[in-house]
């Protein structure tokens, strides 16, 4: 009878063990998923983040093509007005 009540009062310390331990995995799961959910919704964010930077990069890259071309542009004017003034300053 002893060795039965031995036999129960260890079960029942490994039971409890048991529930703590499981207990301190459920905890540590909800604070992963809660992490997980924090870093899926960071990462949402981001790649937002990214598709507006990438959109601007691609105005800007636009924008700057068609400054570039306005500048070269008003270069070859300013040297063709200067060709000309001078021409002209030859004749009188």
């Amino acid at each position: 009878m002893r060795y039965q009540s031995e036999e129960h009062v260890r079960m029942e310390v490994e039971f409890k063990s048991l529930k703590h331990e499981r207990d301190l995995i459920l905890d540590t799961k909800h604070k992963l998923e809660g992490e997980l959910k924090d870093q899926m919704i960071r990462v949402e964010g981001l790649r937002k983040e990214i598709d507006l930077l990438s959109q601007d990069k691609n105005f800007l890259s636009r924008e700057n093509n068609s400054l570039s071309d306005k500048l070269s542009n008003q270069e070859r004017k300013v040297d063709r007005l200067e060709q000309e003034l001078l021409e002209s300053k030859k004749t009188v």
